[in-house]
């Protein structure tokens, strides 16, 4: 090897070094970047803890509620709340009991608590009175439930400071508690939002925007293979079948996504199923449909089948000389070729 072939080897390297480094870099750097927002954005939608401190605000002698979402069925419109409860001020004995019997309305029943006992704690499913989840992945529901507290045998109302916990997987809630009525301070009402967080929306959105991209590559080169007769390697003739299997988990791969029916299926599911279909359908027909003999047995078993068209030259492509230094009997296959492509 000459000097100067050595010396552009060792500057192939070095460039191919550098490069290397360089790529390393921006993928490193683009990681730094992106996972810690991620991480961020997937705290905070997991820990959503409000504090809600109502009317009248310094009253003492109230009862302290925790609203904790336990799990949400949208196929179904409702959601499972656990209240946990805890007297304060006058209703609050030394060990923690409660000092004076109290009957309390809370989502959809009464509920007695008896005097020197502890507070037990509730758990309901509390309907939604808005929102569909054929809306999904934009859909939106709302609840409304009643809270209130008296104390038992008696009309003297209690007042309540709440504390609402809807920490769950892939659902927002925004909830308000407060007076029901300016005339009925101590009846509250608890309404609650519940929407998709961002981080499922955001890989909903990408999910569709790849299923969509596939399925017009896919057309693309249906179209070329049936108008501009491209030939196709026989391993991509079945792809679009594979990929008419594989979008059906893609879909089911969205987080909370409902049974097929919903927004996102129009949009982004059942469409592109049709067009890969179809891709699919034209590339194997374009592939059987240009399927013609190639070797001389093949050609003679062809036309001696009853109702078979004679071949043109352009398909058999065989001259006699060919036929007659052609082995005799020998059978082969012929290569996937576009129609009017020549052997």
């Amino acid at each position: 090897m000459t000097a100067s072939a050595t010396q552009s080897f060792a500057c192939l390297l070095r460039r191919l070094w550098i490069r290397r480094v360089i790529y390393s870099g921006l993928i490193l750097a683009a990681l730094a970047i992106v996972l810690p927002v991620t991480i961020s954005q997937f705290n905070k939608e997991g820990s959503k803890v409000d504090t809600y401190q109502v009317f009248p605000a310094d009253d003492v002698d109230r009862v302290a509620i925790t609203a904790t979402v336990m799990s949400v069925d949208f196929s179904n419109r409702k959601m499972t709340v656990h209240f946990g409860m805890t007297p304060q001020g006058k209703y609050r004995t030394a060990s923690g009991t409660l000092s004076k019997g109290l009957s309390g309305f809370i989502g959809i029943q009464n509920v007695n608590f008896p005097a020197n006992a502890t507070m037990q704690d509730v758990e309901y499913s509390i309907p939604f009175m808005l929102g569909n989840v054929r809306d999904f992945p934009l859909d939106q529901y709302e609840s409304n439930s009643l809270i209130s507290f008296q104390e038992t045998n008696s009309t003297t109302p209690v007042a309540a400071w709440l504390i609402f916990d809807g920490s769950v997987a892939t659902v927002n809630f925004d909830a308000e508690f407060g007076p029901f009525d300016d005339s009925l301070p101590y009846q509250y009402n608890f309404t609650t939002h519940a929407t998709r967080t961002s981080t499922t929306l955001f890989f909903v959105v990408f999910i569709v925007i790849i299923m969509w991209l596939i399925a017009l590559a896919l057309f693309v080169m249906a179209v070329q293979v049936v108008v501009s007769k491209r030939t196709l390697p026989p391993p991509l003739i079945g792809f679009g079948a594979t990929i008419m299997f594989a979008f059906p988990a893609l879909r089911n791969s969205f987080p909370g996504v409902p049974q097929i029916g919903c927004y996102v299926d129009f949009v982004g599911f059942l469409w592109p199923m049709v067009v890969v279909a179809l891709s699919t359908c034209l590339i194997v027909y374009d592939f059987l449909l240009s399927w013609a003999p190639s070797t001389p047995a093949m050609i003679e078993r062809w036309a001696a089948s009853p109702g078979q068209p004679e071949l043109s030259p352009a398909q058999s492509n065989y001259s006699s000389e060919k036929l007659a230094n052609y082995p005799a009997g020998e059978i082969g296959v012929m290569p996937y070729r576009s129609p009017g492509q020549a052997v």
